[in-house]
């Protein structure tokens, strides 16, 4: 059995996108397990996936003196832990500082984060059917957590993920607060404008490029095959 520890109950619809197992193949049985309602017992010794999403934050109720509790329970659930495309997510920063013992417990890294110490695997929604560049039907559109500011524009936590990601896919310039929007119009080749950057996870985002999509998706292929030989090793265990 394969775990991946996501943020299922989110109604976020890029956190909703955000799970490896949505677009990859195992050879075992696979769950889908939300990080914030799990029974510990369940997943004990357990091979995990941790990611995606931005799982790497502050505040939180679990915070005390730069401990992110959660995090340092999860490391010790079990000796096969994984992580792909999770990211960075704290507030009132502007760089990246993942917990030792997050580095240095999980067998296997991918981090969303680009330019870190750890190795970049973006998000596995980049695997998306739905990623495909249309024609420019308008100059402008916000979509996001925020107020549209006027524009046409359209919620995450509301938002019907096919109608969200055809407008932003054909829209000239992208104004966005939010993670998903940002990623996805650049993947699809779109100029993107920011607003409120007010968490870490928008200081190491990929970098508008041509090819970005072939290249994000590359990635995560490449290490898609990386989890199945640690896999492998599981199993046989």
């Amino acid at each position: 059995m394969i775990y991946n520890l996501y943020l299922k109950n989110s109604k976020n619809i890029g956190d909703a996108m955000a799970s490896p197992l949505d677009y990859f193949k195992f050879p075992c049985e696979v769950k889908k397990v939300a990080v914030d309602d799990y029974d510990p017992d369940e997943l004990r010794g357990k091979f995990i996936i941790y990611g995606g999403g931005g799982l790497i934050h502050l505040p939180s109720p679990d915070y005390n003196h730069g401990v992110m509790q959660y995090l340092e329970d999860l490391c010790e659930l079990s000796p096969w832990l994984v992580s792909w495309g999770v990211g960075h997510n704290v507030h009132g920063m502007n760089t990246i500082a993942y917990p030792e013992s997050f580095i240095n417990k999980f067998r296997l890294h991918g981090v969303r984060d680009m330019g870190t110490v750890l190795p970049w695997v973006p998000c596995a929604s980049c695997m998306s059917p739905l990623l495909k560049r249309r024609g420019v039907k308008r100059d402008e559109c916000f979509v996001g957590h925020g107020d549209s500011m006027g524009m046409n524009g359209m919620r995450h936590t509301s938002a019907d993920i096919v109608y969200l990601i055809d407008m932003i896919a054909s829209t000239k310039v992208v104004h966005t607060d939010s993670y998903h929007g940002a990623y996805w119009a650049m993947l699809l080749g779109r100029e993107v404008v920011y607003h409120n950057k007010k968490s870490s996870k928008f200081f190491a985002m990929p970098k508008p490029a041509k090819g970005l999509l072939a290249k994000c998706r590359k990635a995560n292929r490449d290490h898609h095959k990386k989890v199945l030989k640690l896999l492998e090793v599981y199993l046989e265990a």
